[in-house]
């Protein structure tokens, strides 16, 4: 009996493992809707406006950091300068202006890195936004065709 019991307990496993059929497969996901030619133009020009936007900061990084290494170079000339006034002297309160101008720059220099800043998070905002309404869009070949006709027309 015991020798029936433990067959009976060896077998139902298989016989459970058989009868077990393959989980039907997951259902395709509904095909997306083709987005329409206002739609296409609206992300070709939000593109358009990423790549201007970049550019002109991108001018205005190098703009600054041609600034900065002058002011560098200036505050370095005017250091060198120091050991040879003489305090009390018409120099040296020539010295000191242009040291208050130095430092003009300087903080003139801070504020609009501040300023660069705020535009840049702002950039990325932007294209942020751009990105999540534009990726994956799906759009006829037809459309396609049409919308960058005009655009190639409009460039003329």
């Amino acid at each position: 009996m015991k020798n029936l019991i433990a067959a009976l307990l060896l077998a139902l496993p298989a016989g459970l493992a058989l009868a077990q059929t393959a989980p039907a497969p997951a259902p395709a996901a509904p095909a997306k809707p083709l987005a329409s030619r206002d739609e296409y133009r609206t992300c070709l020009r939000l593109g358009d406006e990423a790549v201007a936007r970049r550019a002109k900061l991108q001018g205005q990084k190098a703009d600054y950091d041609a600034r900065t290494r002058q002011l560098q170079a200036d505050m370095k000339a005017h250091l060198d300068l120091k050991e040879t006034i003489k305090p009390g002297s018409k120099l040296a309160d020539a010295y000191n202006a242009d040291t208050e101008k130095l430092n003009a720059r300087n903080f003139l220099l801070n504020a609009e890195a501040d300023q660069f800043d705020k535009d840049i998070l702002e950039h990325n905002r932007v294209s942020a936004e751009a990105s999540k309404r534009c990726t994956g869009l799906t759009v006829s070949q037809e459309d396609m065709q049409a919308v960058n006709a005009e655009r190639a027309a409009g460039k003329k």
